[in-house]
């Protein structure tokens, strides 16, 4: 099955794109459509599986740092993630909106696969699952990250919301997501999917991290494979990378296992911090 992945990629966070790229196309075969500025758009090989939208004219942008003018543009930025969305699903019966800032460990579950092929579910979606930590009532109870979506009406209502989130008083995308998932059939996904630092961060949830092993040479979170993690690897950052932590235990586990996965993953990384542009 062809995996649809919306993402959107400008020249800053270019190679983190490339090391994701390359993790995820090691368990599936990926068709791309990206959103991004003109450093990317002159720099990717475009082809057949491979379709790059220059819609972002500026990525001087952040949501962490308390700066309207970059605050404004961020919200021009996550626009174009419904815009490209719906580029996808004029071609596919669904689509993955994801984040460039992952790594794939393991493939996705077929059965979820098949459930949005065929339109069992408008969407799947990722809970932070942080047990409290940071207020998840203003800043959202999921992670717009990673998302399935096979509804084009689910893209457009979202998009709509996102649009006047700052009037509404909602935090960027994530805080209508909620709103959104009120009127569609949706699907959460569990914990193996779409781990990320906030959900290692409180008394009761730091012990998750021991839930990290290696059985049969591929990572496991609990009894469950580990699909995906979501932390930044290249990028550079304007405040503390929150993720190191959890990305040193990642790679300690994918070094000291065989899997020959794992193993390309790290050499692409290390390949792409060694070049210059």
């Amino acid at each position: 099955m062809i995996l649809p992945v919306c993402t959107v990629v400008t020249e800053n966070c270019y190679k983190e794109f490339l090391l994701f790229k390359h993790s995820i196309e090691l368990f599936h075969d990926c068709e791309w459509y990206i959103s991004c500025d003109e450093f990317v758009k002159n720099s990717i090989e475009e082809s057949e599986k491979v379709h790059a939208h220059l819609l972002i004219e500026n990525d001087d942008c952040d949501h962490v740092v308390d700066d309207e003018k970059q605050n404004e543009n961020f919200t021009k930025l996550i626009l174009t993630k419904f815009s490209i969305c719906s580029e996808g699903m004029k071609h596919h019966p669904f689509v993955l909106l994801i984040d460039n800032d992952m790594i794939f460990t393991n493939p996705i579950d077929e059965n979820i696969l098949e459930l949005l092929a065929n339109k069992k579910v408008d969407a799947c979606v990722c809970p932070h699952m942080t047990d409290g930590f940071g207020d998840e009532k203003v800043t959202g109870y999921f992670n717009c990250g990673m998302a399935f979506i096979s509804n084009q009406e689910f893209i457009r209502h979202w998009m709509t919301l996102t649009s006047n989130h700052k009037s509404l008083g909602l935090y960027y995308e994530q805080k209508p997501l909620e709103l959104v998932l009120k009127s569609f059939l949706t699907l959460n996904l569990p914990m193996n999917y779409n781990i990320g630092w906030w959900r290692f961060l409180t008394d009761k949830t730091k012990k998750r991290i021991e839930l990290l092993n290696v059985q049969d040479q591929k990572l496991f979170f609990g009894a469950l494979p580990a699909v995906n993690f979501h932390f930044h690897t290249l990028k550079e950052l304007k405040y503390p990378n929150f993720g190191e932590g959890l990305q040193q235990i990642v790679f300690e586990h994918m070094e000291q296992s065989f899997n020959m996965e794992y193993r390309s993953i790290l050499e692409k990384m290390e390949e792409l911090k060694n070049e210059n542009t």
